[in-house]
């Protein structure tokens, strides 16, 4: 799986990513193209596959806090992307979140995002190259993330 994007939050978060050409479940390997024609079972796929994030992630914490229980209120949403302009606008909306809710006054400068890893050169876990080629280039990304889509918020995820 490769994180295309993410925006952490206070009280929720957001990440775009790509999946695997292949992937592990249970021991089983899958070639996610034999799959992907069965929606039920790649939508299982990938629910298994971010429940065992939550779960490493909610154990870590636990021990990080010395606390128990569950660190989510609700269930996760996803959703498939059908077209290269719904995958553009979502890079758009999880960096523009921070702003959305008023929690920064600059999407560009919030410090959890990856919108500050994909301007940077440093060393990152963020699919940089991948991002770019989607906005034909870093000057298509910046382009993209200046311009307000409101005629695109019916594809809001709330």
């Amino acid at each position: 799986m490769q994180v295309l994007a993410f925006c952490l939050l206070p009280n929720h978060f957001h990440f775009l990513v790509k999946l695997a050409e292949r992937i592990e479940i249970r021991d089983a390997q899958y070639n996610i193209q034999e799959i992907v024609e069965d929606e039920n079972r790649i939508g299982e796929i990938i629910s298994e596959q971010l429940r065992r994030l939550f779960i490493s992630y909610s154990q870590a914490i636990n021990r990080q806090e010395n606390r128990t229980g569950s660190l989510f209120n609700r269930n996760f949403k996803r959703i498939e992307l059908t077209d290269d302009e719904h995958l553009k606008y979502l890079f758009f909306y999880i960096h523009h979140n921070p702003v959305k809710y008023g929690i920064s006054n600059n999407y560009q400068n919030y410090k959890y995002s990856s919108f500050k890893a994909y301007m940077s050169k440093k060393s990152t876990e963020i699919s940089r190259d991948l991002g770019f080629e989607i906005f034909d280039g870093t000057d298509g990304f910046i382009t993209y993330h200046n311009y307000f889509h409101e005629e695109k918020s019916n594809l809001i995820l709330e």
